[in-house]
C-alpha cells in the first residue's frame, strides 16, 4: 500500500483549509505521470488554525490574532518600504511564531498529537505500507520528526505523549519510508535545537547523522531505496539545502527558482508548475 501525508507549513494572518494546495500539487505531479493516490485517499493534515480537525493546536491563530492588535495600535505611515516590509513582517509574525511554537515542548505536544494520531489512524499499522511524506516549512520539520520518533527508538520512551491509543511497534515493524519531500524546509537551521547534535557539528566537518534513525536503512515495501527530494528556493528566506546532513547519497537538493520574490517564494511551492516538473523529474530517482 502507498500512503501519502501533507502537513502544510505556516498559517499566515488569513488562514483556511489547506486543501487546495494539497490537490495542485498532487495533480500537477499527475498531469507529469506520477502515479499518486488522490488526496481524499490521503492524510490532509491541518493545525494551527481555527478548525475542529486542528484540535488544540488551533489555540495558536488565536493568539497570533490577539498579539497581532498590538501591532495595529502602534501602526506608522511607511509609504516607501510598506510594500516589501509588511509581508515579510507577516512572513516573520506569522511564520516564525509558528515554527517556535512547535519547538516550545508544549506547543510540539499538541501539534504531533493532531498530526501522528491522524496518521496512525488513517493507515492499517499491521499491513505493509509505504509511506511518502509531503510537508512545507514547519510541516517539512513535523515530518522529518514523525520519521524519528517512528524508526529511531524514541517511541519506546514516549509513545503516551502522542496517540497512546495507536500501535505504535506495530506501525514501526510494517511501515517503511518510500519518500520524505520538503517544500521550503528550515530543518537545517533548526538543527540546533538538539545541545548534544550542536556539540557533534561543531567538531567537525559531516555529514553527521545516521540516517537509520529517519528509516532511511531500509528498503520501502516497492524495492526501492527511500528518497528525500528537498525543494529549496535562495529567495525564500525559511529554506535551505539539507544533503550533507545525513550519511546517505538519498538526500536530493532541488532548486527550481520558482520565485524571485522574497515575500513569495516561501508560499509558492504547492501550485508552482516548477516545483511540479522538477519533483516528477526526481520521484523515483
Amino acid at each position: 500500500m502507498h500512503a501519502v501525508v501533507y502537513i502544510h507549513g505556516i498559517v499566515g494572518r488569513r488562514y483556511g483549509s489547506h486543501s487546495g494546495e494539497y490537490r495542485a500539487l498532487r495533480d500537477g505531479l499527475d498531469r507529469r505521470g506520477i502515479d499518486i493516490p488522490a488526496v481524499e485517499d490521503s492524510v490532509s493534515v491541518e493545525w494551527g488554525w481555527p478548525t475542529p480537525s486542528a484540535g488544540s493546536s488551533a489555540l495558536l491563530a488565536r493568539a497570533q490574532s490577539q498579539l497581532e492588535v498590538l501591532r495595529g495600535d502602534a501602526r506608522q505611515r511607511d509609504r516607501w518600504t510598506r510594500r516589501l516590509m509588511a509581508p515579510l513582517r507577516d512572513l516573520v509574525f506569522y511564520g516564525w511564531s509558528d515554527i517556535a511554537y512547535y519547538l516550545d515542548d508544549g506547543g510540539k505536544e499538541r501539534i504531533r498529537g493532531v498530526i501522528w494520531t491522524s496518521i496512525l489512524r488513517r493507515f492499517p499499522t499491521d499491513e505493509p505500507v509505504d509511506l511518502t511524506l509531503i510537508g512545507h516549512s514547519a510541516g517539512a520539520l513535523i515530518g522529518h520528526d514523525f520519521l524519528f520518533f517512528l524508526f529511531s527508538g524514541l517511541r519506546n520512551e514516549r509513545r503516551h505523549q502522542y496517540a497512546p491509543d495507536c500501535d505504535w511497534e506495530a506501525a514501526a515493524e510494517n511501515w517503511r519510508i518510500r519518500r520524505l519531500v520538503t517544500l521550503g524546509s528550515p530543518f537545517v537551521p533548526l538543527v540546533v535545537r538538539s545541545a548534544d547534535l550542536v556539540e557533534e557539528i561543531a567538531a567537525g566537518p559531516g555529514p553527521w547523522l545516521d540516517p537509520a534513525v529517519i528509516g532511511f536503512d531500509q528498503t520501502a515495501h516497492d524495492g526501492r531505496r527511500p528518497l528525500w527530494l528537498n525543494v529549496w528556493d535562495r529567495h525564500d528566506i525559511l529554506s535551505f539545502p539539507a544533503a550533507g546532513v545525513y550519511r546517505t547519497d538519498r538526500v536530493h537538493d532541488l532548486y527550481p527558482d520558482h520565485s524571485d520574490r522574497p515575500t513569495k517564494a516561501h508560499s509558492k511551492y504547492w501550485k508552482s508548475k516548477k516545483v511540479h516538473r522538477i519533483l516528477a523529474e526526481n520521484w523515483d530517482d
